[in-house]
């Protein structure tokens, strides 16, 4: 019987299931889907984590009843935090140029360095 098999599961995962549960997962592969979520759900990963913990700020900035000097130190804090973020990031990209010298040729580098240099036009 269906109520059985949910008190079992209550019973047996230590949780108050719903009284639908069942009739939400009628087949044997959709129930073990949603007690699997349910009870080893995945582990967040390093942007949802962040994310989540930007929305928690964002509704405790907004809640925040700051006087004029507070609310400007706190924006000048998050513009630095920004501009820090931004070139932090850029500095882990490598740019155009260091990209194409690592992947150029010892004669690729030095045809480059005689063409820059105007040698590669000289007759001797």
């Amino acid at each position: 019987d269906r109520c059985e098999l949910r008190n079992r599961l209550n019973g047996t995962t230590g949780r108050q299931l719903p009284p639908t549960l069942i009739f939400d997962h009628p087949t044997v592969a959709a129930l073990a889907a949603y007690l699997h979520e349910e009870l080893a759900p995945r582990e967040a990963s390093p942007r949802e984590r962040l994310l989540s913990e930007w929305d928690v700020l964002e509704a405790k900035l907004l809640a925040a009843d700051f006087d004029p000097a507070d609310r400007s130190e706190v924006l000048r804090r998050l513009r630095a935090l920004g501009t820090r973020w931004e070139s932090h990031q850029e500095a882990d990209q490598p740019d155009e140029v260091d990209g194409h010298i690592r992947s150029a040729s010892a004669n690729e580098i030095f045809a480059f360095i005689d063409q820059e240099l105007g040698r590669g036009s000289e007759t001797e």
